[in-house]
């Protein structure tokens, strides 16, 4: 399990204690040369909890990838999993959702019409867009402007309005990425 406290410069595998156990396995993986000490620091002076592993051929802390997580020791509590996780989830689901909506507007009488949840997938990329503020366009219209879809689907008088018990997921995100056709 990656646990990134960093995502540039560190991260961490770990697994939860057994019922036994009163301390956490801990594997620290700094690849920053004044980021491991610090780390390693921190853990020794927490020595009570947890048991510190330097090597990377430690058993106890297999190295996986996130499409090799076993997301059901993660789900019953067996393993703890950090952000890194929901986040490239969050991702991938965002990714999902526009290649399918994509799909369903060019086969309109699909199942996957009826079947796929209605997502929102909100671009802040166009305000930051330098080109628009050059024109004396303010950040805050240029926000607004983005958010407008948003702001229709909680305006009380809209039919397409959102519940007010919706279940929502925001995730920010910095990048272009995830809305590139």
């Amino acid at each position: 399990m990656d646990w990134y406290l960093d995502e540039q410069s560190l991260a961490l595998q770990y697994y939860a204690a057994t019922p036994g156990q009163r301390t956490f396995k801990v594997r620290v993986d700094a690849l920053c040369d004044y980021v491991r000490p610090l780390v390693l620091k921190a853990f020794i002076q927490r020595s009570k909890t947890w048991d510190i592993i330097t090597s990377d051929s430690d058993p106890r802390t297999p190295d996986l990838l996130y499409e090799d997580l076993d997301w059901k020791e993660i789900l019953r509590g067996q393993v703890v999993a950090n952000s890194y996780c929901v986040r490239k989830g969050l991702s991938r689901k965002a990714q999902l959702s526009i290649f399918l909506s994509k799909y369903i507007r060019k086969h309109p009488g699909c199942i996957l019409s009826k079947a796929l949840p209605q997502t929102l997938v909100v671009d802040l990329w166009d305000a930051f867009d330098q080109s628009l503020a050059d024109l004396g366009v303010s950040f805050r219209n240029r926000l607004e402007s983005c958010l407008w879809e948003v702001k229709q689907l909680f305006d009380p008088d809209n039919q397409h309005a959102y519940a007010p018990d919706s279940c929502w997921i925001m995730k920010p995100s910095a990048t272009n990425k995830v809305c590139s056709s």
